[in-house]
């Protein structure tokens, strides 16, 4: 991204899987952008697009590949104890390595083609390295295995997300404000620095800030765990 024309600054938020790119319009478009990150190995949208359901991460195409993956390495291991011969299993292990291997080599290309190093090179490395000692059961294994690691860490990640996701829905659209002697309804992203918000019973806090008046006890479970509510009062 730093060698881009056209970016000024950029920052990555891993937890929620977004990028977000100060830029100039007029050196460089939204597409382009994407078109950077795709050539990483990742895949991006624009958050201006329409969103559909997002799709369940069973559904996608990395469990697709990394099931035929398997296959084909357990079938050509199978086929190899029953005698069948080396150069039919090896066509057998060299589609679970393709197959297997599809997304950490677009990954682990790019990064060589940039002059960098990292595991998904390290990988095509290693298996290259597997299949020169005629090692195809190895190296079969080996991508499936990391494959595996994968789809593991992606299903975790996301199972986070979702997790943050729900507690942000939690967060009030809106909240009540008192700005000159008015009591006035804003959205919580309009709220500023030394704004005074005014909270009622039985209402969701929509911001950080600090208690000027007044005192209550506030559930916090959603993000300490706490199972009883903690007394906030005046300086708390």
């Amino acid at each position: 991204m730093k060698s881009l024309t056209g970016i000024n600054n950029f920052e990555i938020y891993l937890m929620s899987g977004q990028l977000k790119v100060s830029y100039e319009p007029s050196l460089i478009s939204v597409q382009d952008l994407i078109k950077a990150i795709a050539e990483t190995g990742m895949k991006a949208s624009s958050t201006r697009e329409k969103k559909g359901e997002a799709k369940a991460w069973w559904k996608e195409k990395r469990m697709t590949f990394l099931f035929a993956c398997g296959s084909l390495t357990v079938l050509a291991f199978l086929l190899g104890k029953f005698g069948v011969a080396e150069r039919i299993t090896h066509i057998f292990y060299i589609a679970a390595i393709i197959i297997g291997g599809y997304y950490p080599a677009k990954a682990g290309l790019s990064a060589i083609r940039t002059l960098t190093m990292n595991i998904n090179a390290l990988l095509i490395v290693a298996t290259i390295g597997a299949v020169g000692l005629d090692l195809w059961e190895e190296a079969a294994v080996l991508v499936f295995v990391y494959s595996l690691g994968n789809v593991l860490e992606a299903y975790a990640v996301n199972k986070a997300r979702g997790a943050i996701r729900a507690l942000m829905e939690l967060v009030p659209k809106e909240a009540l404000v008192r700005r000159n002697g008015n009591e006035i309804v804003l959205p919580t992203d309009e709220i500023g620095l030394g704004d005074v918000v005014i909270i009622r019973p039985g209402e969701k806090i929509p911001v950080d800030g600090r208690v000027i008046s007044g005192s209550s006890f506030v559930d916090q479970a959603p993000i300490t765990g706490e199972s009883i509510p903690v007394e906030k009062k005046t300086g708390g």
